[in-house]
Parts: structure tokens; sequence; C-alpha cells
């Protein structure tokens, strides 16, 4: 039971990007048209002049999105340039229990438009978990290229900060330490959001680093009980040329 909530709180924690970073700039009668077909997203917008800032990359060429792969314990994505390397007591979801989950941790979201974009936006594109109850979830939050261009990573930690403390308000739990940081990978900077909430008299330890990368905002959540093991999780991650 306790792998399961810690699981599905690590999710729900990459999914309050879905929630609080597309609104900005999208007016109501702006919505983008969206269909969603087993854990992959395709989005129409209205056409836009504005050229496409591919964010980490520093290039206008358009980069088509493309899943991360699993072998023998070790999760690369290629689109994000990240990977990670566990070790054989870690378990990899397939994309069936992916999808169960994100319905799951979808109907926790708190209102059923915040589901909807869940549902709409959010692309899980790995979950590991330890029988230890740690797990490691990577999602991919769609977003328009007008918005990734003029939206700071500091306006992003700022909105899923907020997004978070409102989510776990709606589970319940009020006292949420939340600090923004940032961690080394590799020679590489990345912003990241770690927390420590109490749920259901269980503490918590929660972190996620997150980067834009072309059309998406990748995030990499971290949780675990009892002990914070979000140094030791970063020392098994490296940089995907």
């Amino acid at each position: 039971m306790k792998r399961l909530t810690v699981l599905l709180l690590a999710l729900l924690l990459t999914l309050t990007l879905c929630s609080c970073n597309t609104k900005e700039e999208t007016s109501d009668n702006d919505e983008p048209k969206v269909t969603n077909t087993d854990n992959q997203t395709d989005i129409k917008a209205e056409d836009t002049n504005e050229e496409t800032e591919n964010n980490a990359d520093e290039t206008d060429e358009a980069i088509e999105f493309t899943r991360g792969t699993v072998t023998n314990n070790t999760y690369e994505s290629k689109y994000a340039g990240l990977g990670i390397e566990l070790d054989d007591t870690w378990t990899f979801s397939s994309d069936e229990e992916i999808n169960t989950l994100m319905g799951i941790a979808g109907d926790l979201s708190g209102d059923e438009q915040r589901k909807a974009l869940i549902e709409a936006l959010a692309i899980t594109d790995m979950v590991a978990i330890n029988p230890n109850a740690y797990s490691v979830v990577v999602t991919f939050e769609k977003n328009l290229p007008s918005v990734l261009k003029t939206i700071s990573m500091d306006t992003v930690m700022d909105n899923t900060i907020a997004s978070t403390k409102s989510t776990y308000e709606n589970l319940g739990v009020t006292d949420t330490q939340i600090e923004k940081t940032t961690v080394n990978i590799q020679g590489e900077e990345f912003n990241a959001i770690r927390m420590k909430v109490n749920y259901m008299g269980v503490d918590m330890y929660q972190s996620m680093i997150m980067k834009k990368c072309y059309g998406h905002i990748a995030a990499i959540a971290i949780t675990s009980t009892e002990e914070d093991i979000f140094d030791d999780i970063v020392s098994k991650m490296y940089i995907v040329k």
C-alpha cells in the first residue's frame, strides 16, 4: 500500500505542471484541440507566426517528440537529453500499468478541469518503483511553442509550487515544506523543487527536476518515505547526447 501511495504521489507531483503552466498564455477562446490515445498526445492549435524557441538547445529547428527507452534497467530520453541507470531492485512499469496509474492520479488531482488537462497534456514516459517505497517518474507536459518561448523556468517552478500546495490541500495536507533549488548533472545545471509533506501520518520526500525541451517541459519526480533519496538518484543520472 505504501508503494502505491508513493507512486501515485510522484505522478501527482509531475502532473501539477499540466494545471498551471499552459493557461497563462492561452485564453479561453484559444484553447488547443486535443486527442489522446495510449499515452501519446497530439495537440492541434491555430497557426502562429511566432518562431519556436527550443529553449535548452537554443535552436529554431522543430524537433518531434519521441519516447525514451528502457534497456537493462537504464532509461534514456534523447528528447530530454537525460538518462538514469537504476539497479536491479527497481521495476519499470508497462505502458498499460502507467495508463492505469495515470487515471488514478488524475482522480486524485482535485477537479474535473484539472483532470482533463492531465489527460490532454501529460505524457508519462517512465515509471520505476523500488521495494523500499521509492519511485522515479518521468513525465512530459505538452505545451504551445509560443508559451514555452515566453515563460521562464522560474515562473514554471513558482506556478508548480502553487499548484502542488493546492493539490495537497485538496488531499487534506496543509503543512508542505517546499523550496526551489538547482541540481548539477555531469556539469549541466537544472532547475529543481524539493519538498517534504506528511501524508496520512507518513513523511514523504519529493523532488522534481524540470527542463524545457522543444515543445514540452520534462519533469523527473523522485519520491520516497522516511529518508530523502534525491542525491542518490541524481548521482545515477547522466546527460544523453
